[in-house]
């Protein structure tokens, strides 16, 4: 008795270039090559206990931000197999998609936990010609570049490193505002 063709293996299901959000194949996934992908696990992540935190233990930032990078990295290397591919199976496309996700939301729950960080920063600098918003506004600009360039091994923590970017973002905004005699 055979068994029926629809019954013997699944069809895999291809997609092509056309089927891609073009913005994410030009996607530039920037990740540390100074890491050990191949040491990093996967782990689970409850994002909800992060976003209450001010600060967070210094191993668990360290192990947030591999994540990241590995997310990162494995999410480049699926891209550029799409790319350079005519058709690929769908799936390829779906963990891309997934990754993409995962290290966006790994980013911005850092950048949540440390935006209170810069918003006391700000809060230092904020008067009458310098308002709250437009510095928290430059402040979040240089949380969400330092959560992208920071590199864990390094010996530092993030709120150091975090500190001086939010004060060097500030420089240039303070100086080019026009000054007024009081």
């Amino acid at each position: 008795m055979t068994m029926p063709s629809f019954l013997r293996s699944p069809p895999i299901v291809t997609a092509t270039r056309d089927d891609i959000d073009l913005p994410l194949l030009e996607r530039k996934f920037d990740f540390l090559t100074t890491l050990c992908f191949a040491e990093i696990q996967e782990n689970a992540i409850d994002f909800d206990a992060f976003t209450q935190r001010t600060l967070l233990p210094a191993d668990v930032e360290a192990d947030l931000f591999r994540q990241m990078h590995l997310a990162l990295f494995q999410a480049d290397a699926i891209r550029a197999t799409i790319t350079s591919a005519s058709s690929f199976p769908r799936a390829d496309l779906d963990e891309l998609l997934r990754l993409a996700a995962r290290a966006d939301r790994i980013r911005n729950t850092l950048a949540t936990v440390f935006s209170k960080l810069a918003l006391s920063i700000a809060a230092q600098f904020a008067n009458t010609q310098n308002p709250l918003d437009e510095l928290m506004s430059e402040s979040h600009e240089a949380v969400l570049r330092a959560v992208g360039k920071f590199d864990p091994d390094r010996g530092f923590r993030l709120s150091t490193s975090l500190i001086h970017a939010v004060r060097r973002q500030f420089l240039p905004f303070l100086h080019s505002r026009p000054r007024t005699p009081q």
